[in-house]
């Protein structure tokens, strides 16, 4: 989101204050904030690709919004992500786009009882689900739960914790007789201080639409604390933290060029230009296979395997799909648009309709231009 301030807005309107209105004061506020969010179009600037729409390089196509519409719902039919998502997208959907780094501001922060909690990532409970844990010696551990028309005193479901050591301990978890309406917070301690690796959540039956959205590992002795990431299936790490905050994913991502049925098959990305790009296998492929490239599949572009044109298809929605036959090795994308064929042919057209129109007017005439015979006027007098 966008509405946030900067950390330094005292020092900014106290320094500018004889030097600049109230309405440039503001402009300056919010140009400060769109370099920290990186639009818009920064990113185009410092070449980082982006998935945003229109700022983050990519027009909102047709294809684009059916595709952004199905994490993010009609709110993206304008292509503006940031402005209307309120929480990152499950991690399947990241990693179809590639997803490396998120930017965030910091509305989803918050404290609970003097502990502070990370509530931007959310994971789905509707089954069991795994998270992973910076390692943190710890003595309990605190968590929030999101969940529409929460009862009081309800089991929701069990968490199992599984320690440094491989030590697991099981805990229930209930709403607590004061539960707030759309969501809890609950609190489990262990005896003594151990490190908590991972966590797994296995939700009850009737726990419809429970999410976890956050997660701190604390430690009683000190009152210190280490704030957690509640996402499953990949480990998230905070790279940054100062008027907004830059999440890492770690680990591989998806490639922007693979195999679909060999997703570990080294596809290489070369002679790349805005309107031409090879991909090349270090040795010829055994079988029929798919190649998925995720470049938006957009009209005007053409495939040639191994010289031989080959259609594109549009898989996921948004990616460029080629089947390749066994012996494939080179595929070349380049941006040939029928349009640009057309006015070719029409400009050809034109011309030669030009160049008869004027060999008619020239046999009509009778031939090249005669040269005119000097006329002498003759003067008359009365």
């Amino acid at each position: 989101g966008l509405f946030f301030d900067p950390g330094d807005k005292p020092e900014q309107e106290l320094i500018f204050a004889t030097a600049l209105s109230p309405d440039e004061i503001y402009d300056r506020l919010i140009a400060s904030k769109h370099k920290e969010i990186l639009s818009p179009n920064l990113s185009l600037y410092y070449r980082l690709p982006g998935v945003d729409g229109y700022d983050g390089g990519l027009l909102p196509t047709r294809r684009y919004v059916e595709f952004a519409q199905q994490f993010a719902g009609n709110t993206a039919k304008d292509g503006r992500l940031r402005e209307f998502l309120k929480t990152v997208p499950d991690l399947h959907w990241l990693s179809q786009m590639g997803v490396r780094t998120v930017i965030a501001d910091k509305t989803q922060d918050v404290f609970i009882d003097g502990v502070f909690y990370d509530l931007l990532f959310t994971t789905p409970l509707t089954q069991a689900r795994e998270i992973s844990l910076q390692p943190y010696d710890s003595t309990s551990l605190g968590l929030v739960f999101g969940l529409p028309g929460t009862r009081p005193a309800e089991r929701v479901g069990q968490l199992e914790v599984t320690f440094a050591g491989e030590l697991t301990q099981t805990f229930a978890i209930s709403t607590p007789l004061n539960a707030p309406s759309d969501g809890f917070h609950a609190l489990v301690r262990w005896p003594q201080p151990r490190t908590p690796l991972f966590l797994r959540f296995i939700p009850a039956n009737g726990a419809a639409g429970l999410v976890l959205r956050g997660i701190t590992t604390i430690d009683d002795r000190d009152k210190s604390f280490l704030s957690q990431i509640a996402y499953a299936d990949a480990l998230v790490r905070l790279v940054h933290s100062g008027d907004v905050k830059t999440y890492e994913l770690v680990g591989d991502i998806a490639p922007r060029a693979f195999l679909r049925e060999d997703p570990l098959a080294q596809a290489l990305i070369n002679d790349e230009s805005p309107e031409r790009l090879t991909v090349t296998f270090p040795a010829p492929l055994p079988h029929t296979q798919t190649l998925v490239l995720r470049d938006t599949c957009y009209p005007g572009w053409v495939a040639r395997v191994d010289g031989v044109d080959t259609p594109i298809d549009c898989v996921d929605v948004l990616f460029r799909g080629v089947t390749l036959p066994a012996g494939a090795q080179q595929i070349v994308f380049s941006y040939e648009p029928q349009s640009l064929r057309r006015g070719l042919w029409l400009s050809a057209l034109g011309i030669g309709l030009w160049l008869t129109l004027a060999l008619l007017a020239w046999r009509y005439r009778g031939g090249p231009l005669r040269t005119m015979p000097n006329i002498t006027p003759s003067i008359g007098t009365r």
